[in-house]
């Protein structure tokens, strides 16, 4: 059986059978799930004939599906007064309900796939909230007890070393004593890795061990990290709402000005979604993102770009603070902003009319021995 990563008219969370009885079996081990989370009063679960399969659909029900045509899932947290950032019960019931009204389907080849995603999701948000680093695009310091430092590739994993402790180290100075330097993009992939690694020291050690020999011969980075390791799901011609994400996911933010994203390392911002309408704050743990917060900060990068007598531009982040500060404080010029940036995003090298939203969302890919679709990808340089 060929398992699609993408389905048209698909909408929630899709397993995949081979058969009317392995499809009643997932269903039936998908409503065990939901029950055990506490999502079977919001969701539907049907059964239906694909081609020479089965589909086993996860959906929000029709009701709450009514009160929700935006697919807003900023203000699912507070709408059914989850506790979510304290209670992991509460976070598992927002990550669920979340996949469940995606007007685009999060497709899965059995619930124990599904499971795993949820755990990696979660554990990618654990991490992302100790997360506190500074940011220095071109620093490739990193723990010396876990990392070697390679003069052409940068930090290499230690032969004795664990991936886990590794990156957790790097990112989490609860446990290294210390900030180190990091891009937004290097930051969220290391956030990705983590998640993963610690689903595959449960459920794929042999994949494991492939990729941690890989991080100690040549560690992946952007676009062979997107390829080998996430789904990107979303297109500019069928894009998520803008307001539609699921805890967990990585985000791509664009900055829409022309001049200050062409300073190194403000072209855009990656952020992981934390749930609650958070978005991790790669440099200052204590105060996440809402949606439009990360939007006029953006905005204001233009107001920060400053040339030198060089002749080269850099950042005044003091300069952009103070704008964003002026902004949330003033309402016609926070709205106008946001009506501004809460746009999708133009394509790449434009510069026109478009926003900071991508249509987008990144996360993990399969993980388990039989249904795993992860491929080591070092196409791109």
């Amino acid at each position: 059986m060929i398992i699609p990563e993408k389905l048209e008219n698909k909408t929630g969370v899709v397993l995949f059978s081979r058969s009317l009885h392995e499809a009643k079996h997932e269903a039936s081990q998908l409503e065990l799930i939901c029950q055990d989370i506490g999502v079977s009063q919001y969701t539907d679960i049907s059964v239906e004939k694909y081609a020479d399969d089965f589909l086993v659909n996860l959906k929000l029900s029709a009701l709450l599906w009514e009160s929700n045509p935006d697919c807003d899932t900023t203000q699912m947290g507070r709408d059914l007064s989850l506790d979510s950032e304290h209670s992991d019960r509460d976070w598992l019931l927002e990550a669920l309900l979340s996949m469940a009204i995606s007007p685009i389907a999060y497709i899965f080849p059995n619930h124990q796939e599904l499971l795993s995603n949820l755990r990696m999701r979660r554990d990618i948000v654990a991490t992302a909230k100790r997360t506190e680093l500074l940011f220095d695009v071109d620093a490739g310091e990193r723990p010396k007890q876990f990392w070697l430092d390679d003069e052409n590739i940068g930090p290499v994993l230690r032969p004795d070393s664990s991936l886990t402790s590794a990156l957790e180290h790097a990112l989490c100075p609860d446990l290294s004593g210390r900030r180190y330097g990091f891009s937004c993009q290097r930051a969220s992939e290391y956030l990705m890795l983590a998640g993963l690694a610690n689903e595959l020291k449960r459920s794929n050690t042999g994949l494991l061990t492939k990729i941690e020999q890989q991080w100690r011969e040549a560690p992946l980075k952007r676009d062979n990290f997107l390829n080998s390791f996430l789904f990107e799901r979303g297109s500019s011609n069928q894009p998520f709402p803008l307001r539609f994400y699921v805890p967990g996911c990585r985000v791509w933010f664009k900055n829409p000005d022309n001049v200050s994203s062409d300073i190194k390392g403000f072209e855009g911002s990656w952020v992981i979604y934390l749930g609650s309408g958070k978005f991790v704050n790669f440099w200052d743990r204590a105060r996440p993102y809402t949606l439009e917060e990360k939007c006029i900060e953006i905005y204001h990068w233009r107001d920060g770009a400053i040339r030198q007598d060089s002749g080269d531009l850099v950042m005044n982040e003091e300069v952009v603070q103070e704008r964003v500060l002026e902004t949330l404080a003033a309402p016609k010029e926070y709205d106008r902003i946001l009506k501004r940036m809460m746009r999708y995003r133009d394509p790449a090298g434009v510069y026109a009319d478009g926003g900071c939203i991508d249509s987008t969302r990144d996360s993990v890919r399969w993980v388990h021995p039989d249904t795993t679709n992860i491929q080591i990808c070092t196409s791109y340089t």
